[in-house]
């Protein structure tokens, strides 16, 4: 499978041509067995050349999406107006796609999931805010990935919008110190300056938020194994809030989704109130 895949990378190469790790999987199935074989052997190979992976001319189906503030120039001379492209979200190309990003908006807004990214659309958060919206939907893709990290270059504060559970504070992690996964190829794809501003479990007990503490998820034993593997990771060690954060996952024992708080209230009162507390 690895000699495989390094003879379609260097067809790939030699054409100038670009393909998806999708359509490298259909390519030969009956070697590959599962998209993820081709997903690791792809990851593995940009790594031991030293490479990003579209340096391999091999891309990630668009899985991101993007509202708001923001144009993206691209690489065949066109452009995409985020705020005027589709009312539901524009889907994040490859990055190498992209040669520049254009924005005047006041913050960008990182959101773990496409349900909560839709419920501020709904509210018409972004045109309230003069922001710009994005989600990975979930664990994000490098698209995704890459097109915030472009966004400090017009000095724009980053908020991060998460799960108070041990995956949502992960994928948060995955956004502002880089995935394990991507560590050779960190200094491209972490983004630093990224602030998690919700939800956070410190945020639970206080009753403007209007969160039923009954209502909140009991920990598993899973959750409570990754918790104690996120404090032990060096990219968490000098987080002072996130590791407190962490503490009281353990300490209260539950977790909760974005979704305890309710979708007006998150829009209009949450957010506008974190938001206020970190321009001040």
């Amino acid at each position: 499978a690895y000699v495989k895949l390094l003879q379609y990378c260097k067809e790939l190469l030699e054409c100038n041509s670009f393909a998806t790790k999708r359509e490298l999987y259909y390519r030969d199935v009956s070697l590959f067995k599962s998209q993820s074989v081709v997903d690791e052997i792809i990851e593995d190979l940009a790594c031991a050349h030293g490479v990003p992976r579209h340096c391999l001319n091999v891309t990630a189906s668009c899985k991101g999406l993007v509202f708001g503030n923001l144009i993206m120039h691209m690489t065949d001379g066109t452009s995409i107006n985020c705020l005027q492209a589709s009312h539901n979200g524009t889907l994040i190309p490859p990055s190498d796609r992209i040669s520049s990003v254009q924005s005047s908006a006041r913050f960008v807004l990182v959101i773990e999931k496409e349900a909560t990214f839709q419920t501020l659309l709904s509210e018409w958060f972004v045109q309230k805010f003069d922001c710009v919206i994005l989600t990975g939907k979930g664990y994000p893709d490098l698209a995704t990935r890459q097109l915030v990290f472009l966004s400090p270059e017009h000095h724009t504060p980053l908020y991060a919008l998460v799960d108070a559970d041990p995956h949502g504070i992960e994928i948060y992690l995955c956004y502002q110190a880089g995935s394990k996964a991507m560590a050779f190829d960190g200094h491209n794809l972490a983004c630093p300056s990224l602030k998690w501003i919700g939800v956070r479990p410190s945020h639970w007990t206080a009753s403007r938020y209007q969160v039923d503490f009954e209502k909140l998820l009991p920990l598993t034993d899973g959750d409570k194994r990754k918790v104690r593997g996120l404090l032990r990771r060096t990219s968490v060690l000098g987080l002072v809030e996130i590791r407190r954060e962490l503490g009281r996952l353990l300490r209260y024992g539950r977790k909760s989704e974005i979704e305890v708080i309710d979708g007006s209230l998150l829009a209009n009162v949450y957010l506008p109130e974190l938001l206020r507390l970190q321009e001040n």
